[in-house]
């Protein structure tokens, strides 16, 4: 009798034993498995900690008379921006725009080659080639127009040939304008 208690207590043990290793060792390996995971939850909860100062400061620097304006401003230029017509009308649209401040500043175009759109998802670039030969005055002056067109052109490249500029005064130039609608 005292042989089947002791029988029986000695299994009793040895099944709480063993389920405590089973246990510890599923413990072990779900810290294990969980600690990589926990690493990057409390990586990604000090980057959100960086993103909460960083745009705390950008608010306290656009104070909230500053924020109007650049509300005003994004308006004002977003709708220079955006997309009016199909990709020709916009396309043809650039080039009279360069070819009335190439007029206004005294500037005979010679090749005017417009370039292929870039379409992307979000917007569109139109560009044209040029070519003219002009007095350093005026061509700076046609460049200075371009960029500050109320239609955001820009002069992407600019290649400029000084030969003959003594005796005759003037600069033949190469430039390549472009302009960026939004969809």
């Amino acid at each position: 009798m005292m042989r089947a208690q002791l029988s029986a207590l000695l299994q009793d043990r040895t099944v709480l034993v063993h389920g405590g290793l089973i246990m510890a060792a599923v413990l072990i390996s779900a810290g294990v498995a969980l600690g990589p995971v926990r690493g990057l939850f409390r990586k990604t909860g000090e980057a959100i900690v960086v993103q909460e100062k960083q745009m705390a400061r950008n608010l306290r620097v656009l104070a909230p008379a500053s924020k109007n304006v650049v509300v005003r401003d994004y308006r004002q230029y977003g709708d220079a921006l955006r997309k009016k017509g199909s990709t020709a009308e916009e396309s043809s649209a650039m080039v009279a725009e360069v070819e009335m401040l190439a007029t206004q500043a005294k500037i005979a175009l010679g090749a005017t080659k417009p370039r292929d759109a870039r379409i992307d998802r979000d917007y569109e670039q139109y560009a044209v080639e040029l070519e003219f030969e002009a007095p350093m005055a005026q061509a700076v002056a046609f460049l200075f127009a371009l960029e500050n067109s109320p239609q955001m052109l820009r002069v992407d490249r600019l290649v400029l040939d000084a030969k003959g500029a003594r005796s005759s005064g003037s600069l033949k130039a190469s430039v390549i304008v472009s302009r960026v609608v939004t969809l």
